[in-house]
């Protein structure tokens, strides 16, 4: 069975696709599927576990010519199932549509999809987007109640990260990684109300705290390590693999609502997400998680949340404060 999967988005988008790939792994292990995404997923992806074939297929940087080369592409490898799983986005159904695939899945949204002969309609209420994966697998007889997810890191990974604990006598599972960036500026919890989180760990709750420092091109992260000061300490630069398995190996950690919360859930490590977005649709997933939003669930302010534009979005995360976040530490932690 040749099946392909068409997933756009940011970082978090290409880390939450696990959750659809593993089941058919699982229950389809002849299955040959082939990857339309940005370059990004070859980051993410670097061991072909989950996957055979990728195609670069990047809203940001094609052309018309280069949809219509993949239309072209899709065509002559005759998919027995393409799956469109980027909601509401009418150029990837376009393509879909246009694939030659007997079976074209996708979502109910745009008028593309009136193309797709399996569409998942799920009513006027959005659904969380691992759900809405959840909800194409039954396509083909894939049922499953909760979504599990995978992030790989190889034993040079490990390496990396236990050696740089070891250095700093930091103990596996004895530190919360504070994951301070996101995938725009629009997403980010202010670097003073981070400093000002890690401070109320250090100083009252004696922990270790562990900043991510990204690939090192900046100083952003130092400067949220100098001023936390008291056991605070900044990773080194790392791949987003090494990335991973910091998280992998914290206790806890605290981010905003972008990958680092996808990361966290793959790896099984209890999160607090910081949000400007409704929890329901884009918040943390893991049983044991906390999505931190400033509304109740109500039509009215998740309406707002969504439509809100980039400055909005800032005030919104202005009405989380370190003291809040602090107090769900304290319970994630039973202090």
């Amino acid at each position: 069975m040749k099946i392909a999967v068409i997933k756009q988005g940011a970082l978090g988008d290409l880390i939450s696709l696990s959750a659809f790939l593993l089941p058919i792994k699982e229950t389809y292990p002849e299955a040959e599927i082939t990857i339309l995404a940005s370059k990004y997923f070859l980051k993410v992806y670097t061991e072909k576990l989950l996957y055979h074939h990728f195609y670069c297929f990047d809203k940001h940087t094609f052309t018309w010519k280069d949809y219509i080369k993949t239309i072209l592409f899709l065509r002559t490898q005759k998919f027995a199932y393409i799956f469109q799983l980027r909601y509401g986005s009418e150029i990837d159904d376009f393509v879909a549509a246009c694939s030659g695939a007997r079976n074209r899945v996708g979502f109910k949204k745009s008028f593309f999809s009136i193309f797709l002969n399996h569409k998942i309609d799920f009513g006027t209420k959005l659904k969380h987007e691992y759900l809405r994966m959840m909800d194409a697998l039954k396509v083909i007889n894939i049922t499953k109640k909760e979504p599990n997810s995978y992030f790989y890191a190889s034993n040079e990974d490990k390496i990396f990260v236990s050696k740089f604990l070891l250095e700093n006598n930091i103990l596996t599972k004895k530190y919360i990684f504070l994951a301070p960036r996101a995938s725009s500026v629009s997403k980010e919890w202010l670097p003073e109300q981070f400093i000002a989180l890690g401070k109320l760990i250090s100083e009252q709750l004696n922990f270790t705290i562990i900043i991510d420092n990204g690939l090192g091109k900046d100083d952003f992260g130092k400067k949220l390590t100098d001023a936390i000061g008291k056991n605070a300490y900044l990773s080194p630069p790392t791949s987003i693999h090494q990335f991973g398995e910091f998280i992998r190996q914290s206790a806890l950690c605290v981010c905003n609502n972008s990958a680092p919360m996808n990361i966290a859930f793959a790896v099984n490590t209890t999160t607090i997400a910081i949000s400007s977005l409704p929890p329901n649709l884009w918040g943390a997933m893991g049983k044991n998680d906390t999505t931190l939003y400033p509304f109740d669930n109500s039509e009215k302010w998740n309406s707002y949340a969504i439509q809100a534009n980039d400055n909005e979005r800032r005030l919104i995360l202005n009405k989380i404060s370190p003291e809040m976040v602090f107090e769900e530490v304290k319970s994630k932690l039973k202090i």
